[in-house]
């Protein structure tokens, strides 16, 4: 599968775009090429016949740049599941509002539906906030948050545990812990649990949702999930983005008939901000309008990606209704939870593996699109918007029987200036100059992890990548980074290793 990067920005004022990345690209790809679109002159569609209106002035818009057009040919002309995946990397705020997703061939299939070509995109400025390479060691951990209020999230919680006691079936270590707000719901689902673990299934736990949102950031930092799910509302006010959730006692009194406002309220200013979320893998966000901008500011998916240090982020271009959420949650989490196969199931895959998620995207729009057939097609399967980094999501599956756990560290005495020793380059012979080249760059890719780690991540999260060191060739104490991601007197870091000659 090829992957193409079509950058989206502003030239002169106007929406410009031209090829960021492509096998093949001539130097002329990256000169820009106004698209001559706007949010006013593309308007949401409501029909069939606007959502194919809205899909060939994408594709007309797009093709008026050279190297752009032939490639969307070759993806328009290939089959035999020969799909690529079209990256739009949104540079302009104003390129955020437009569905790119709606992007239709010739004929009128609308690639991102049919899987021709799967669709999704990058968000901008994520380099300072990467996280490289992402340390697993099993059980893959979910956190479910399902409390919309006024909506019922029983189909929510049917569609998102049926893809994890599915997967965990399928022998994938996988714990999901799915907090819930209506008291009703809370009740059934646990006793769904109780009888599930009779049978030894254990992979689902129902929890009550806590009472405020700190206890929610609490809870992701003491267990930092790998994927995020929120069924919620989300709402923008005086220049600022939140996401709603909830309480027991709030649904209980609309249970009764009694007015009441959810209270638990996570703006998304603080939630890029927490450490619990650091490493996270995919957040989603469900039933809310988490992919669309509002009053000059960023989406909340967007922002996840590229200030949060979320590798993948979901969210909605506008409100979703319950039964939208329900089958948009039952159709992606299947093909999602099997893309990250190759790195949570079993020690036979390669430690280090690569992992695409936008190939998942295209069943849940089918299911979407089959919720509103012919005449009644009007573009909501475009709805679901993903951003990722600039970079595929790297995971480096910890050995779980033979990594021993680290000793917590000791306290290191002060060095006197009379005692430092200037660094030290490690010198080695050309026949272990190889293994010490690449022991230096997962030394490096290490201490780069750690330093990007916020100064209160959880010690768990910064030993899994220690662990990292331990793999053989187990790394020398002289050449270690700290918790913190420096080193010390002995080597630095860009003397770790001395190229054989």
């Amino acid at each position: 599968m090829s992957r193409v990067i079509v950058r989206i920005g502003e030239r002169q004022g106007a929406l410009s775009a031209w090829l960021e990345k492509a096998v093949g690209a001539s130097p002329q790809a990256r000169q820009p090429q106004q698209l001559g679109l706007t949010a006013g002159t593309l308007v949401a569609p409501a029909t069939a016949a606007e959502a194919r209106a809205y899909g060939d002035r994408v594709r007309a818009a797009l093709s008026q740049h050279a190297e752009i057009a032939p490639l969307l040919n070759g993806i328009f002309q290939a089959g035999g599941g020969r799909s690529a995946t079209l990256y739009f990397e949104i540079e302009a705020q104003a390129a955020e509002e437009l569905r790119w997703e709606c992007l239709a061939d010739p004929a009128g299939s609308f690639v991102a539906v049919t899987g021709a070509c799967h669709i999704a995109r990058i968000a901008e400025e994520t380099s300072s906030q990467e996280a490289g390479v992402r340390p697993f060691a099993p059980p893959l951990r979910l956190a479910g948050f399902l409390s919309a209020l006024g909506e019922r999230a029983a189909a929510e919680w049917t569609a998102l545990t049926a893809a994890v006691r599915a997967e965990a079936a399928a022998g994938v270590a996988i714990v999901a812990d799915v907090y819930i707000g209506e008291p009703a719901l809370l009740a059934l689902a646990q006793a769904e649990c109780e009888a599930a673990a009779g049978t030894g299934d254990r992979s689902v736990r129902a929890l009550p949702l806590p009472a405020d949102a700190m206890t929610i950031e609490q809870q992701l930092q003491r267990q930092p999930p790998h994927i995020l799910h929120f069924f919620c509302h989300g709402s923008a006010a005086m220049g600022a983005s939140f996401l709603t959730l909830a309480t027991l006692a709030e649904h209980t009194l609309v249970d009764n008939g009694i007015a009441a406002e959810a209270s638990i309220v996570i703006p998304i200013d603080e939630l890029i901000r927490w450490a619990g979320l650091r490493q996270t893998w995919l957040v989603t966000l469900n039933c809310c309008q988490g992919a669309a901008p509002s009053e000059q500011l960023y989406s909340m998916a967007y922002r996840l990606v590229s200030q949060g240090g979320v590798a993948a982020a979901i969210g909605m271009h506008e409100p979703v209704t319950a039964a939208e959420a329900s089958r948009f949650c039952r159709a992606v989490y299947p093909p999602l939870l099997a893309a990250l196969r190759p790195a949570t199931n079993g020690a036979a895959q390669p430690p280090l593996v690569t992992l695409e998620l936008a190939s998942a995207m295209a069943p849940a729009r089918r299911a979407l699109s089959a919720m509103y057939p012919g005449a009644k097609a009007n573009g909501r399967w475009t709805l679901p918007v993903l951003y990722t980094q600039d970079r595929l999501l790297e995971v480096y599956r910890l050995p779980v029987a033979s990594a021993a756990p680290l000793a917590p560290a000791a306290p290191v005495a002060p060095v006197s200036p009379a005692q430092q020793q200037p660094a030290q380059a490690v010198s080695v012979a050309p026949a272990a100059g190889q293994q010490m080249l690449d022991m230096a760059d997962r030394v490096r890719t290490v201490a780069g992890w750690l330093r990007a780690l916020p100064p209160d991540a959880p010690d768990e999260l910064r030993e899994r990548g220690l662990d990292l060191l331990d793999l053989a060739p187990p790394i020398p104490a002289e050449i270690r980074p700290d918790r913190l991601g420096q080193f010390g007197q002995v080597v630095a870091e860009a003397e770790l290793v001395e190229a054989p000659t």
